[in-house]
């Protein structure tokens, strides 16, 4: 035992290093040291690397209100069209992997353990609602949308779908057996209105429905891989729509689904998984010319973006300015959002955000700390 007790002090000052580092945990650190007896302070160096959670999803409730969600429970909000970002206090430390706000006051969270939150003060204070009691307590939730303050939407894995008609305060757990193995996870759900709408998740399963959910026709978009997002304009040039998944998959419509078909590329495909699809419309978007119509989709060591047609000119967005020590294609993103159609905003691994004001040309990456709003 003298030998044991000669070694933790001998090597006291390291101990107390990583110690100090597991107290710390929210961040990512790496320890060096020199030789095999740690003499000198100078000899260590603990680095810190990233110091946030991933991000999985982020949304806008108005053009300056921004809210992004992802591991530990963490909630971040902007106030300033997604300038500078503070923590919200969630009370929980389930994942969190989809958000989505009708306006700058109301939105709703969901993510791991069947976790449903949801506000009405703009995030000063979230509150859980009951999940379905047929829900699977280890149900994990991967997307929720509203289409007003009272009607929305849910999904996730164990082929879960869920609906609500009172803003959450009873939510649904549909029957799915019909249209999918119940180990089915559906990643993503997007309706157009209150009676159409798409789920997508493994095995390329792809759902449609024209009747608010009471029934689900296959769509066989001639894929296996895993469908990550789905996304469709709702009103001006609607019937345009595109879906994205595992190994490159990047499907689009110009007919409401009723056919789905591959771009074009400028360079050489993606193959890497792109999870996240959106469209940003400018206030002059004309559905003749589809002047005025981006498309956008981000994944892993993904950012790409077309701009008209849906079928041609997708291409890589090269000019991003990323932290200190990360690849844009090393990093994974998982969300992204347009408050406005000049500012956008893109979330990830590594807590990592960025932003752009000059409608996609130039991301630049924004640093936060972790303050809570209010202190």
């Amino acid at each position: 035992m003298k030998g044991f007790g000669e070694w933790v002090r001998s090597h006291a000052l390291l101990l107390f290093v990583i110690s100090s580092i597991a107290i710390l945990g929210a961040g990512v650190y790496y320890v060096f040291y020199t030789g095999e007896q740690v003499k000198k302070k100078e000899e260590i160096k603990v680095v810190r690397k990233y110091w946030h959670h991933n991000l999985l999803a982020v949304d806008h409730g108005d053009e300056n209100n921004l809210w992004a969600v992802g591991y530990r429970g963490i909630i971040l909000h902007s106030n300033d069209s997604g300038k500078h970002w503070k923590r919200q206090r969630s009370n929980t430390i389930a994942t969190l992997a989809g958000v989505d706000f009708i306006n700058a006051k109301e939105g709703w969270v969901v993510g791991q353990w069947r976790t449903i939150l949801h506000t009405s003060d703009g995030g000063k204070h979230w509150e859980k609602q009951k999940p379905p009691k047929d829900l699977d307590p280890e149900s994990y939730l991967c997307a929720v949308q509203f289409l007003d303050e009272k009607e929305g939407w849910a999904c996730g894995n164990m082929a879960a779908v869920l609906h609500t008609k009172d803003g959450g305060k009873t939510w649904e757990l549909l029957d799915m057996s019909d249209y999918a193995e119940w180990t089915t996870q559906f990643n993503d759900i997007f309706f157009l209105d209150k009676k159409e709408g798409w789920l997508v998740g493994e095995q390329g399963i792809c759902l449609h429905t024209t009747d608010g959910g009471e029934n689900w026709d296959t769509v066989d978009l001639g894929t296996q891989k895993t469908l990550f997002g789905v996304a469709f304009l709702t009103k001006v040039g609607r019937g345009r729509g595109f879906i994205t998944g595992a190994d490159g998959v990047l499907l689009y419509t110009r007919d409401g689904g009723k056919s789905w078909e591959k771009p074009q590329w400028k360079e050489l495909p993606i193959t890497e998984h792109i999870f996240k699809p959106i469209f940003k419309v400018s206030p002059e978007f004309n559905p003749a010319s589809n002047l005025g119509l981006d498309a956008y989709a981000v994944g892993r060591g993904v950012f790409i973006h077309t701009y008209g047609d849906l079928q041609k000119n997708w291409e890589r967005i090269i000019e991003v300015e990323m932290p200190e020590n990360r690849h844009l294609e090393y990093t994974w993103f998982r969300g992204i959002t347009w408050p406005t159609d000049h500012i956008g905003v893109a979330v990830g691994e590594d807590g990592i955000i960025l932003r752009t004001w000059d409608e996609g040309l130039h991301w630049v990456n924004i640093e936060y700390g972790y303050e809570y709003e209010g202190e």
